[in-house]
């Protein structure tokens, strides 16, 4: 008997039940996994795709890159604050777009554990830190038409340094991490 009124409480109310808020499935843990799984797309310098391996590491990285970017741009230009954020972010999308093909072509080298994978990344960072530098003092020379162009080249110049050290520190202490995780260093 009890099974033949749950059948027809299902046909009379339709054979669908809501479940409890708990037992939904939520999304946020298979987007934090597809994120943190995600090889990089986009990031803050040419640079980030490679240093960073995720998509996830890769938006963590940007944000700083370019408030840090744009503290220098201000202090060296005298921008306000929202010009200089407003033109570090713009710029360091560019350079981004320019280095995503990076983990594509050196994705062999990526693969490797330990110290391989870090000193090729680092070795990495130098044509990137150019390829970067490059970029950006276009787009910051255009955007900023006012602005002497030698005082422009050595505000980013010295935006990318600070950005780019900020990089190294984070595959020299992945590295570290590895190797103390790993108990020695792969080469």
């Amino acid at each position: 008997m009890p099974t033949s009124l749950a059948h027809e409480e299902a046909k009379t109310h339709g054979a669908q039940r809501e479940q409890p808020p708990s037992l939904q499935a939520s999304p946020k843990p298979q987007l934090f996994i597809f994120l943190m799984l995600l090889p990089a797309i986009a990031a803050a310098n040419a640079g980030v795709p490679i240093g960073a391996y995720s998509l996830a590491w890769s938006v963590l990285l940007f944000i700083p890159i370019v408030v840090v970017e744009a503290w220098v741009l201000r202090g060296d230009l005298r921008l306000a604050y929202r010009r200089a954020l407003a033109t570090a972010f713009a710029a360091n999308l560019l350079s981004t777009l320019a280095g995503i093909v990076v983990p594509v072509l050196t994705t062999p080298f990526g693969s490797t554990e330990g110290a391989v994978s870090s000193a090729v990344t680092l070795l990495l960072f130098v044509p990137l830190f150019h390829l970067s530098r490059t970029i950006e003092a276009a787009y910051t020379r255009w955007r900023l038409a006012g602005v002497d162009r030698a005082e422009i080249a050595r505000s980013v110049n010295r935006a990318n340094l600070v950005s780019y050290a900020m990089l190294s520190v984070f595959v020299v202490t992945r590295f570290f991490k590895s190797w103390y995780v790993n108990g020695q260093i792969f080469w």
